[in-house]
């Protein structure tokens, strides 16, 4: 009984508090309401940084390849994309490497699984044409089956990798190894044909972790034929400085053939430049979430003391707006500086510094 009428007595006090202190009690669940709504987004964020891309980017360089003069003569292109990756695997350093085609169409690949009953389940899927040695460079784990090998050639049956992602919606839970579907190559004719599943990799991110994995279908590059354009691009792991590495990888092509120019970049680059502007948003909002949660412990306080706590409001706001200024001219120099350290550290400018395995 004691302990109800001390909470109906409180109840009744701060009602009255409320009621004599109209605005500061607004600020204060407008504070409150702000302070966990900011603590929402940088926890969600946080979450967001840190997720598991699916592979290791940190020592892999990246390199497109360009054959002037081939026009679409496919097969030239790919008898000099064999030789590239075997001039690349030789370079002193790297550990191991890996080339990729594109497919020629703009459409997406069109999967079908038979089912029981005449039924069947459809999906589309991005299509990437990979050598063996995709998934270790990247060090992207494999979830079942086997890597592509030297026996997935142009005159064995059609074999397949799948994305986690990929294999879910098309097989549900069970093991797709061993199991085949049908895909068209997405060409004028049409053709279907069938393919089996060797193997299944994890999801690899190619986009914000936020938007979810891709449905990836993985071909081995041997079995690209006409569906390819291009020479392609490589991954290439290695120990050692860029810029020694670098130069490496352009001697090699250039005497594979000496109309083969390369674009190197980093992988990690790739990824970066999508996490940057997310990466500056959790340090602002962080930095918010703060400062509101000051505002609110102010609020509260002037409810119950509103005549002294005036001074503190005061400051507080004062505090607040001097932060948010000094957080966004902050923000603008340090991307300006990102934008010039790029610049200067690309491989034009030979001013590569950075070390793998650092």
């Amino acid at each position: 009984m004691f302990l109800r009428e001390s909470i109906l007595q409180d109840i009744r006090y701060a009602v009255r508090a409320m009621r004599n202190s109209v605005g500061l009690t607004t600020v204060a669940i407008l504070s409150l309401g702000l302070g966990i709504g900011a603590g929402l987004l940088a926890r969600s964020l946080q979450a967001f940084l840190t997720a598991d891309l699916g592979y290791d980017p940190k020592g892999v360089l990246t390199a497109q390849a360009t054959l002037h003069g081939s026009g679409m003569d496919s097969q030239r292109n790919a008898s000099v994309g064999e030789q590239l990756l075997a001039a690349f695997r030789s370079v002193p350093g790297v550990q191991s490497a890996s080339w990729g085609r594109i497919s020629s169409s703009t459409k997406l690949s069109q999967l079908v699984v038979p089912g029981p009953g005449g039924s069947e389940r459809r999906s589309g899927s991005y299509l990437n044409f990979i050598s063996p040695d995709y998934f270790s460079t990247r060090r992207t784990p494999m979830l079942a089956g086997r890597d592509f090998n030297a026996g997935d050639s142009a005159a064995s049956p059609a074999v397949a990798v799948l994305s986690e992602d990929l294999a879910k919606v098309l097989f549900g839970g069970v093991n797709p190894i061993g199991l085949r579907f049908r895909e068209n190559d997405g060409q004028a004719n049409g053709r279907d044909y069938l393919v089996e599943v060797v193997g299944v990799a994890r999801d690899i991110q190619y986009r914000r972790p936020d938007y979810g994995p891709l449905t990836i279908l993985y071909r081995p590059v041997s079995q690209c034929a006409s569906l390819c354009w291009g020479i392609g691009f490589y991954e290439i792991r290695a120990a050692g400085p860029i810029a020694e590495t670098t130069k490496r990888l352009e001697s090699a092509a250039s005497v594979v053939d000496s109309r083969v120019s390369l674009k190197l970049g980093l992988l990690s680059n790739v990824m970066d430049s999508v996490l940057h502007r997310n990466r500056a948003m959790a340090l602002i909002s962080t930095a918010f979430g703060l400062f509101v949660g000051l505002l609110s412990m102010m609020g509260v306080y002037g409810v119950k003391e509103p005549a002294k706590s005036v001074f503190a409001w005061h400051w507080a706001r004062n505090q607040a707006t001097f932060c948010a200024w000094y957080l966004a001219r902050r923000c603008a120099w340090c991307a300006l500086a990102r934008l010039l350290a790029r610049g200067l550290a690309s491989p034009q400018h030979g001013c590569l510094r950075e070390s793998f395995g650092e």
